[in-house]
C-alpha cells in the first residue's frame, strides 16, 4: 500500500496535474455560465404582474412575480419603464417607446411589491397621451417590463388599461385575467397552471382592506356559472390578501381528471359580501421536466464534456511519462529494482496510481461543474446521468492512459513523448478526418448521408479510446429524447470495447515491461 500511496501522490500532486485540474475546475464554472446563457434564450419563464396608478395623486403600486419553467419562484432582475408607446413604430425601434420614469429591483424568491409616487409632470404626460382630443391616435401610455435571470429573459411592452375620466390606470400584463367588480373596477390579476394533477393558482391582488376570501370553480368548458351557482359550485381556497396569493389543488384527491378540465372561474368575496369575479381563465399546462432536460442536454453536449474529455488526455499521457517513461529513460527504474521489489510491483503500482489520479480528477471536475450549476441555476444534473457522464469520461481517459502506459514500458524520455503526442493528435483529429473522408466516399452527399454518417461515426468510436466518451452523451440523449436511436450502438459492445481498450494494453505492456532493458 505504501508504494501505491507514494506513487499516487507523485502523480496527482505533480504541479502539471494540479494546475491542469484547477484550470478545468475554472472551466467547469465557466461552462455553467455558458449553460445558463443558453437557457436564458431557450427556456420559457412565467412572469406575472398587476399594477395601478391613482391618476388623482400619482400613487403607483405594482406587484411582480416570476416562476421558472418548473414553477419554482425565480430570482430575477427587473426593470420597469413608464412612458408613451408608439403603436405605429416597429416594436424594436428606438422610437417605439419613450421613457418618462423607470424603476429597477430584484425579485427575490419570485415576488416584489413596488410602491412609489409619480410626479405631476410625468402624470400629466401620461394622461394627455390618453386624451382623445389632444394626443395622436397612435400614442398611448404604456409600461415596458424587462426581466433577466439565469433561467430565462423577457421583454414586453404593454398598454395601460385606462379610460378618459377614470380615477385609476390599471396595468395587467403577462397574459393574466383581471378580477373585477360589477362596476369594472380591477383589484388584481390571476393565473392558472396545471402540472400533471396539481393545479396552481396565482393571484396578484390590491384589496381595499382585510377579510377577503378566495374561491374557484373548475370547468370543462369556457362557460361561466351564473347567479347563485357562481358561489355554490366554487371551491373555497382560503383567505385573500394584498400582494401575492398562491393556492394549490390536487385534482386526483378531488376525483377530477386533469385531462378533462380547460378553464377555471375565480371569485373574491369581500367582508361586506361584495363579489369580485374573473373571466373564464384558461389553464396553462406545464411540463416541469423540460427544464431539467434542457440543462442536462446542454451540459452533456459540446459545452459539458468536450473540453475536459478532449484536453485532459494530454495530462494523462504526461502522467504515464512521469511514472514510467521518464524514470526509465534516466535509469531510475533499474536503481529502484535493486531494492527488494519486483517488476510486477512497480508496473501495477504505478499503473494503479495513474488510474486513481485519472479517477479523482474526473470526479473533482464533474462535482465542481455540477455544484456551480446548482449555485447559479438551482438545478444540477441528475444522479443517474452524472454517473453515466463520469463512467464515460473515466473509461475514455483510462483507455487512453492504458495505451500511453503500454508505450512507456518500451520507450523512454523524448521518444515516448513524441509518439504519445502523435497518438493523441491521431485519435482526436486525424482519426475523425479519416472517418469524414471515408463516409463521403462510401455514402456520397445524398439525402441519407447524415444517417449513414452517424452510424459510421459511432462504429468508429468503438475503435477510438478517446471516442468512448461519446457513448455517454448518446445514452443520456436517448433518455432525454433529444437524440435519435442509432442501431449500431449496443451498450454491451460499449462495455466490452472499454474493457478491451483498458485491459489489452495493460497485458501487452506487462509482457513488454518484464523483458525490457531498464538500464539507461
Amino acid at each position: 500500500m505504501k508504494p501505491l500511496f507514494y506513487d499516487f501522490k507523485r502523480s496527482f500532486l505533480r504541479p502539471a496535474t494540479v494546475l491542469s485540474l484547477v484550470a478545468f475546475i475554472v472551466i467547469g464554472v465557466g461552462l455553467s455560465y455558458i449553460v445558463t446563457t443558453t437557457l436564458s434564450t431557450s427556456v420559457r419563464i412565467y412572469t406575472e404582474g398587476f399594477g395601478k396608478i391613482d391618476l388623482s395623486n400619482g400613487n403607483f403600486i405594482f406587484y411582480f412575480n416570476a416562476y421558472d419553467a418548473n414553477l419554482k419562484p425565480l430570482n430575477s432582475n427587473v426593470a420597469i419603464y413608464l412612458g408613451i408607446m408608439n403603436t405605429s413604430a416597429n416594436s424594436l425601434s428606438a422610437d417605439a417607446f419613450q421613457t418618462l420614469k423607470s424603476w429597477t429591483f430584484k425579485a427575490t424568491n419570485g415576488f416584489y411589491a413596488l410602491n412609489d409616487t409619480i410626479n405631476e409632470s410625468v402624470l400629466s404626460q401620461i394622461m394627455s397621451s390618453q386624451s382623445t382630443t389632444n394626443a395622436p391616435s397612435n400614442m398611448f401610455p404604456g409600461l415596458r417590463i424587462q426581466v433577466s435571470s439565469s433561467l430565462g429573459v423577457s421583454d414586453e411592452i404593454i398598454g395601460l388599461a385606462m379610460k378618459e375620466g377614470d380615477r385609476y390606470a390599471y396595468i395587467t400584463p403577462f397574459g393574466g385575467f383581471s378580477i373585477i367588480d360589477q362596476s369594472g373596477n380591477m383589484i388584481g390579476d390571476v393565473w392558472a397552471y396545471l402540472n400533471k394533477d396539481e393545479l396552481m393558482l396565482t393571484a396578484l391582488l390590491d384589496l381595499p382592506g382585510n377579510g377577503f376570501t378566495f374561491r374557484c370553480a373548475i370547468l370543462n368548458s369556457t362557460l361561466i356559472p351564473q347567479g347563485a351557482e357562481a358561489l355554490n359550485n366554487t371551491i373555497y381556497l382560503g383567505e385573500a390578501n394584498s400582494g401575492l396569493n398562491v393556492y394549490k389543488l390536487n385534482l386526483s384527491d378531488m376525483n377530477i381528471s386533469s385531462s378533462s378540465i380547460s378553464n377555471v372561474y375565480l371569485t373574491v368575496e369581500g367582508p361586506d359580501g361584495k363579489i369580485y369575479s374573473s373571466f373564464s381563465l384558461p389553464i396553462e399546462r406545464v411540463s416541469t421536466g423540460r427544464l431539467q432536460g434542457e440543462i442536462e442536454s446542454i451540459s452533456t453536449g459540446s459545452a459539458g464534456l468536450a473540453l475536459f474529455s478532449l484536453f485532459f488526455p494530454i495530462v494523462v499521457l504526461y502522467i504515464a511519462y512521469a511514472l514510467i517513461a521518464k524514470p526509465k529513460g534516466m535509469g531510475a527504474l533499474e536503481f529502484l529494482l535493486a531494492r527488494p521489489i519486483s517488476r510486477w510491483d512497480v508496473y501495477i503500482s504505478r499503473f494503479t496510481a495513474g488510474a486513481l489520479t485519472t479517477l479523482v480528477s474526473s470526479a473533482v471536475f464533474l462535482l465542481a461543474f455540477d455544484a456551480s450549476l446548482m449555485l447559479i441555476t438551482g438545478y444540477g444534473i441528475s444522479a443517474s446521468h452524472l454517473v453515466i457522464i463520469f463512467l464515460g469520461i473515466l473509461s475514455s481517459l483510462l483507455a487512453f492512459y492504458s495505451v500511453c502506459y503500454m508505450l512507456s514500458t518500451v520507450l523512454g524520455g523524448s521518444k515516448y513523448l513524441s509518439l504519445s503526442i502523435l497518438l493523441y493528435l491521431f485519435f482526436t483529429m486525424i482519426y475523425n478526418i479519416i472517418i469524414v473522408i471515408l463516409g463521403t466516399e462510401l455514402y456520397g452527399t445524398g439525402m441519407y448521408l447524415s444517417n449513414n454518417f452517424a452510424r459510421l461515426q459511432y462504429i468508429s468510436y468503438y475503435f477510438n479510446p478517446i471516442g468512448l466518451v461519446n457513448f455517454a452523451s448518446y445514452f443520456i440523449g436517448r433518455s432525454l429524447n433529444t437524440m435519435q436511436e442509432i442501431s449500431v450502438v449496443n451498450p454491451y459492445l460499449v462495455v466490452v470495447s472499454a474493457i478491451l481498450w483498458i485491459a489489452l494494453p495493460i497485458v501487452i505492456g506487462w509482457l513488454l515491461f518484464r523483458k525490457a532493458n531498464l538500464s539507461r
